[in-house]
């Protein structure tokens, strides 16, 4: 596995990870375990953070805060993105049932450095990364994490506002806004390992950036 995907995989275990520790309510123990492994394995260059986990039970829904990984997509050059908040609401009796409906997800803001000089090549590489990291966990029938997890079926998906910034060298060079992007996706429907799931909510989110930036001319 190259330095690439394993920076990938660190999104997708958060991801992933949301229902398991939701319904075991130890969502501050595994935040604190894989913030420290994660860093620990971090190479040079690369820097993931995670803020916080809020669950409300009582309401199905839960949310994430301030995910950040960077990547080092050249010698040169990094690839950042940014979530600032992931809310989510899901039927709880399916946790019963070991396939989890998510009703709905929301992203408030989801954004993109990346560096000007090709930068649909740096999301081409960051998504064929996550698509060998999907075909090796599918073939063993597990989760990217190696475990055996619940299956997930997102049923609707929104992002508020999609940011693409391109950089020069860490200065900022040009920006461009997608606002409200509603989504139902089927490849979201599969009842898949929820990390699988949440490598395709990934590449969703990369494949629109791309479209976005093939739109300007990009």
């Amino acid at each position: 596995m190259n330095k690439l995907a394993s920076l990938a995989i660190v999104v997708f275990l958060i991801l992933g990870g949301l229902m398991w520790y939701a319904a075991n309510g130890s969502m501050q123990q595994y935040l604190v375990q894989y913030q420290q492994e994660i860093n620990q394995q971090l190479p040079r260059g690369s820097h993931f953070a995670l803020r916080d986990i809020q669950l409300m039970n009582a309401n199905n829904q839960g949310s994430l805060f301030d995910i950040d990984l960077t990547i080092p997509v050249t010698e040169k050059d990094s690839a950042t993105i940014k979530i600032n908040e992931i809310n989510w609401q899901y039927e709880k009796r399916s946790l019963k049932k070991g396939n989890v409906v998510v009703e709905y997800v929301n992203l408030p803001s989801v954004e993109f450095i990346i560096p000007i000089n090709q930068p649909r090549v740096a999301l081409a590489k960051f998504s064929a990364d996550i698509d060998t990291l999907v075909g090796q966990a599918m073939s063993n029938k597990l989760g990217l994490n190696g475990r055996q997890e619940f299956n997930v079926n997102i049923q609707k998906l929104v992002i508020e506002n999609l940011y693409i910034k391109l950089q020069d060298n860490k200065t900022p060079i040009e920006e461009i806004i997608v606002n409200k992007l509603s989504l139902s996706p089927e490849q979201l429907k599969e009842n898949n390992p929820m990390s699988i799931t949440g490598a395709k909510l990934i590449q969703i989110l990369t494949m629109h950036a791309s479209e976005t930036l093939v739109s300007y001319g990009k």
